[in-house]
């Protein structure tokens, strides 16, 4: 679920001066919120909202990256981009804090913005995604003691836990 009223009202009105935002929607998401909010102001002009395509199912990860120079923040977590989702509700989210100054993305999390990046729905969206990573070092891959981050694009998450967990020994 997407309100972008109120992600402008509460969540983009107190993000820093020069941050770039970046929100990723499944068609139904993205048509619901855009078509539904008149009083929108700021998307696609104080942030985007690209529409994520090429699967029949749902866009159902709530994923954050917040950039400022060669800091990111990256969230993954349960809560909708609504008033409730973000204030309200019990929610989970797991948040990588990182300088690319200082040491490569970890691969996981750059693989699935280049994996999202894929998934585009509008080609005048060209590198929409990874524009919040653009020319920060990646690892390709992480060590064990990194942050894991897996997705559903390619493969089943419950397969990926099997094999995270048989690999463990």
């Amino acid at each position: 679920t997407l309100d972008l009223l109120a992600f402008e009202e509460v969540i983009h009105s107190s993000l820093p001066e020069g941050c770039s935002t970046t929100i990723l929607s499944d068609s139904s998401g993205y048509e619901d919120a855009v078509l539904s909010a008149p009083g929108v102001r700021g998307a696609g002009t104080r942030y985007r909202v690209v529409r994520i395509g090429g699967s029949p199912f749902a866009f159902h990860p709530k994923l954050t990256v917040l950039r400022k120079g060669t800091r990111i923040l990256i969230g993954v977590g349960s809560g909708n981009l609504t008033v409730p989702g973000m204030h309200r509700n019990l929610e989970t989210l797991e948040v990588l804090e990182h300088d690319a100054s200082e040491t490569p993305l970890p691969g996981d999390y750059y693989n699935i913005l280049e994996r999202l990046q894929s998934l585009v729905y509008e080609r005048n969206s060209e590198r929409a995604v990874l524009d919040v990573v653009k020319e920060m070092p990646t690892t390709a891959n992480p060590s064990n003691s990194a942050p894991r981050l897996i997705h559903s694009i390619d493969q089943p998450l419950w397969d990926q836990v099997q094999q995270e967990f048989l690999s463990i020994g």
